[in-house]
This record gives structure tokens, C-alpha cells and sequence, in this order.
């Protein structure tokens, strides 16, 4: 017998789907996420914390909770073989003529499908100029982006995946400075008289981008933007409270490192740059 294996497999078959969480951030939703921090009576993790750690890591998991029960998550699944000018308005239309098509009717059918085909032949249309002017340009990163796409090139990973000392390696060279530096911390001095105001933390909080990544403490900068006025009290209070002990909370200064290659193809663990992402309410 003769067993015929092909060569070939489809790029869906050669790499698993990303799915993609991020957070919907509607009017009905902030509402909500408003109504939630309202009602909440702040001095209660206060009275029940015994240091100012515990009252900063209880403040921080609740606002953390009710964003989650608040805010919905949309999951957005990207397949390895999408094309680089289907947008969301030509993924919507195409939902539209499945909907029309298991509808039954004819003629909701007809016009659906004829819309979606007329904004396929514009978006390559785009598409299409958009890479002429990129060569006439001379925009050589552009250029190389989309030759990317179009062949799906991909360099192979420096690591294995399967790599479970990659972390600890990574820890202990990031930390490798600590250790020489670390002092012992100073003696706290009473009596200071500085201290900050409620409406330059509302105004800070008010002025943060919601694009950013969260900390390790899980406060996105879109709860301090749109909750500004619900949160500012009690983060000012943390905020003087750490002033007058002299002592910064232990959530606030924790980190997470992510590693990103300074180059294609590293070889060591100084070919990686750590980027930090620390607390947004520390920032």
C-alpha cells in the first residue's frame, strides 16, 4: 500500500487561534460601575485593616472586583489567515448576510449580500492605495510590515515554551543590582506638614489614558478616569496616610517585568529588555 501524506496543510491548521479580552467601557456600564463604588462605605476596610498595607491591598482588590462585575469582557478570537483589509465594519455586514441568509428572506438576503461584496471591493481598494503610498514613500518599516503579512513570516521563538527555568533565570538577572544596593531603610520622621488634596488627585486621575496597562494591584486607568470623583477621597486619604508614616504601601511597589527582544533573534538574557509595569496609581 502507498500512503500519500501531503506536504501542504492550511495556515489554520499550522497555528492556533488568539483570543483577545479587553473591556467594554459603555455609558451603561460606567453607571453601573458608579452606583457600585457609591454605596461603599471606604472606612470599613479601614477599621478592619490592622496597617496601612492592608488597607491599600483591600482598597485596591475591591475597586479591582466591582470593575469586573461592572465592566463586560468582549473576547475577540483572530485567526492566523485574516486578511490585513477585512475591518469591523465588513465583519459586521458579513454577520448581517448570515443573519439575512438563516432568516429565509429572499430579499433582505439579496441586499445584504450586495452590500457586503461592494464594501469588500472598497476596503481592497483602500488596502491597495494604502500600500502604493507606502513604496512611493519609501516607508522601508511599512513596506517590510506588510511583506510580512503577505508571506507569514514568523521568526522562530529564542525559547521554548516548554522552558520552566526561563522565568527564574530572567528574575535573577533582572535582580541581580538589588542585592548590592539594598540599605537598611531610614528611621520615619514625624511631624510633616505635607500633604495633597482631594482635587489634584480627582484632577491626575481624571487626566490618566485608558490605554495604558495595569499593575500588579489590577486598577485599570480607565476605572481612575471615569471614577475619579468616587475614588479620590479614599486614595487621597492612602495618599497622606503614607506621608505621615513615611511609609509606601507594599502593592504600590511591586512590579511586573515583561521581557521584549531587542533584537529578531536573541541568544542570551541580556538580549531582552525588561519593561516594567508598575502600579498606575503609584504613577
Amino acid at each position: 500500500m502507498v500512503h500519500l501524506i501531503p506536504t501542504y496543510r492550511q495556515k489554520l491548521k499550522l497555528c492556533k487561534p488568539v483570543a483577545r479580552t479587553s473591556k467594554q467601557w459603555s455609558s451603561e456600564a460606567i453607571e453601573d460601575l458608579w452606583a457600585c463604588l457609591d454605596c461603599t462605605d471606604w472606612e470599613v476596610f479601614r477599621t478592619a485593616s490592622n496597617s496601612l498595607d492592608e488597607f491599600t491591598e483591600a482598597v485596591t482588590s475591591y475597586i479591582s472586583f466591582c470593575e469586573d462585575c461592572c465592566i463586560p469582557s468582549r473576547t475577540r478570537v483572530s485567526y492566523n489567515n485574516d486578511k490585513p483589509w477585512f475591518t469591523a465594519k465588513l465583519s459586521q455586514l458579513r454577520r448581517q448576510k448570515e443573519e439575512a441568509f438563516r432568516s429565509g428572506d429572499r430579499d433582505r438576503f439579496k441586499e445584504s449580500k450586495y452590500r457586503f461584496s461592494k464594501a469588500v471591493r472598497v476596503a481592497k481598494r483602500l488596502y491597495s492605495e494604502k500600500l502604493q503610498l507606502q513604496f512611493s514613500a519609501s516607508d522601508s518599516a511599512s513596506v517590510w510590515k506588510g511583506l510580512r503579512q503577505i508571506t507569514n513570516y514568523k521568526p522562530k521563538p529564542p525559547h521554548s515554551i516548554n522552558d520552566f527555568r526561563l522565568a527564574n533565570d530572567l528574575n535573577e538577572f533582572y535582580c541581580r543590582f538589588e542585592r548590592q544596593w539594598d540599605k537598611p531603610p531610614s528611621s520615619p520622621t514625624k511631624g510633616t506638614s505635607l500633604s495633597i488634596l482631594e482635587r489634584d488627585v480627582n484632577r491626575l486621575f481624571k487626566k490618566q489614558n485608558p490605554r495604558k496597562a495595569a499593575g500588579p494591584d489590577s486598577v485599570s486607568p480607565s476605572s481612575l478616569k471615569h471614577c475619579a470623583d468616587q475614588l479620590s477621597p479614599v486614595f487621597t486619604d492612602i495618599f497622606n496616610t503614607s506621608l505621615e508614616t513615611c511609609h509606601v504601601p507594599a502593592c504600590f511597589k511591586s512590579s511586573t517585568i515583561i521581557p521584549v527582544p531587542k533584537k529578531p533573534r536573541p541568544t542570551g538574557l541580556n538580549d531582552d529588555r525588561p519593561i516594567a509595569l508598575t502600579s498606575v496609581v503609584m504613577k
